[in-house]
């Protein structure tokens, strides 16, 4: 489906965006599906030096993405409503404190790059705590 179902521009810069992925699997029940994206721009300041931040952009472009999906199993499609409300609900409780952290488009954009091979890790600790 990849309905886009919230949208929200956080103070740290980023844009949450949550899309409805939701497909039925068995007769009247359904797998709800939500995922849950944003991108975080690479900037220089992120890195000790400006040859791990080029390396970085080379691999990864301008920006890297934050995807995750939340779901719940056998809803019957009356209830796919509510379900999805409430998952949406406990995301904004629970996972947009994090997101909106000052310190998270940093730390992302420093952890994910880490976990590609192709690119020296830029971690320090001066990196990741600032």
């Amino acid at each position: 489906m990849n309905i886009l179902l919230w949208e929200a521009s956080l103070e740290n810069g980023l844009t949450v965006r949550i899309f409805d992925n939701t497909r039925c699997y068995y007769g009247d029940y359904y797998r709800v599906i939500l995922k849950i994206c944003c991108e975080v721009r690479l900037l220089p300041e992120y890195f000790a030096d400006m040859a791990l931040f080029n390396e970085a952009r080379c691999v990864h472009g301008d920006t890297i993405g934050h995807d995750r999906q939340v779901e719940q199993m056998a809803v019957p499609s009356a209830e796919v409503s509510a379900v999805t409300e409430n998952l949406i609900a406990y995301f904004k409780k629970h996972s947009l404190p994090y997101l909106s952290a000052s310190a998270f488009p940093k730390k992302l954009s420093l952890s994910e790059i880490c976990k590609n091979k192709r690119v020296r890790c830029p971690t320090h600790a001066q990196n990741l705590h600032e």
